[in-house]
């Protein structure tokens, strides 16, 4: 068995096939275990990355759906200051990850390509988070054996563009996903100095043109960020539209469309940017073309922003919501200056701001709330 796969549903015909890289460990940058290299471009060691990585696989394994394209295996690689196993959510089974390098990695995108290659439907999913560089259109992604040797730190990196042009090319799955939740802050003497961006991983032009969508965490030039020992800032967005706040409702049910996730992943980063949790980070595509990769097994629950207008009356506003025939109903437990961020499942709902002091009018609105995160504004004034 593919020592880096910790889920196989062994499915025969079409499948979702994901590989998944979290690269936190840096032994050759700054504050890492190993000799430093002089190319550290002042990169140091991260926590978010293999957290993402493992909260991604067990969103993957526990609620991934696509019933023309189940879920057919999970390659998970990780490097990490502490080196812990994985448990499948589902069958319960801990895995020893092995380590990002360079090395395992080629190995794994090698043996995961040819399970994407036995049916020209399956969808594939590719995921990085790490350390990243560019120049221009060239990417580097940096494994955890990046500046082992001084003398062509490359040597444990992949070159991401044409890694993914030639899975564009070879591989015989005709949807491919890639997410890069990386920095993209250039670092021109680096590549310049060395002439390359890393390993290619697969060789060859290839004739195939698969539809290939990239999902970047961060715009050309900036950098992308996250909390320690905490899931990313981009992957955090990325899980919340998965878990339905990038719904939407056809024929009947429940799905998400490369297009709706990446309006869901920008309405949330530019919101929590906005309340000053994350720093402004902007989240581009490359090469978008709208189809569904997910179907939820019921009714999504959708996160609603109720404010009042002016935004001074929020902290004396008695802030309620309910349905028209009283069966659900939630107040704001406490006055805050803030909006109120209420969970809600789909439905319609009559929103309240009510004032005890009579500074403000007593405002109510009605809206039918659906993904991703609707703004009720009550006009108080």
């Amino acid at each position: 068995m593919d020592k880096f796969i910790v889920h196989n549903a062994n499915i025969d015909g079409p499948a979702t096939h994901v590989a998944i890289i979290g690269v936190g460990d840096y032994p050759h940058l700054l504050d890492g275990s190993g000799e430093k290299t002089d190319h550290h471009d002042g990169m140091s060691q991260l926590t978010s990355p293999p957290v993402s990585a493992r909260h991604l696989a067990d969103w993957f394994i526990t609620k991934y759906h696509n019933p023309d394209k189940p879920l057919g295996t999970v390659t998970l690689l990780c490097s990490e200051s502490i080196e812990l196993k994985y448990s499948n959510p589902v069958s319960n089974i801990d895995y020893t990850i092995a380590k990002a390098t360079l090395k395992n990695v080629k190995t794994a995108l090698r043996a995961w390509k040819k399970h994407c290659d036995k049916n020209e439907e399956n969808i594939t999913f590719f995921f990085y988070c790490g350390h990243g560089i560019s120049q221009g259109q060239d990417m580097a992604l940096l494994m955890s054996d990046y500046g082992e040797d001084n003398d062509n730190p490359f040597d444990g990196a992949i070159d991401f563009k044409t890694f993914q042009e030639r899975m564009k090319r070879n591989c015989l799955a005709t949807h491919q996903i890639y997410i890069v939740d990386a920095c993209r802050v250039s670092t021109d003497t680096l590549i310049e100095t060395f002439g390359e961006v890393g390993d290619t991983i697969l060789s060859g032009p290839g004739t195939e043109s698969a539809i290939s969508t990239i999902f970047y965490s961060t715009l050309a030039g900036a950098k992308a960020y996250g909390k320690k020992d905490k899931p990313s800032s981009f992957t955090t967005m990325l899980l919340k539209a998965l878990n339905g706040g990038g719904a939407h409702d056809q024929n009947n049910d429940w799905r998400i469309s490369t297009t709706r996730l990446k309006e869901a992943i920008d309405l949330f980063m530019k919101r929590a940017a906005d309340d000053e949790r994350q720093k402004v980070q902007t989240p581009p595509t490359d090469g978008l073309v709208t189809y569904d990769i997910h179907f939820l097994k019921g009714i999504p629950s959708v996160e609603v922003r109720v404010q009042c207008n002016p935004a001074e009356a929020n902290n004396r506003a008695k802030l309620l919501l309910k349905t028209s025939d009283n069966k659900e109903k939630k107040q704001r437990k406490e006055l805050s200056e803030q909006p109120w961020d209420v969970e809600v499942q789909v439905g319609e709902y009559i929103f309240s701001a009510t004032f005890d002091d009579n500074q403000f009018n007593n405002q109510n609105h009605k809206k039918y709330v659906t993904p991703p995160s609707p703004l009720i504004n009550l006009n108080v004034q």
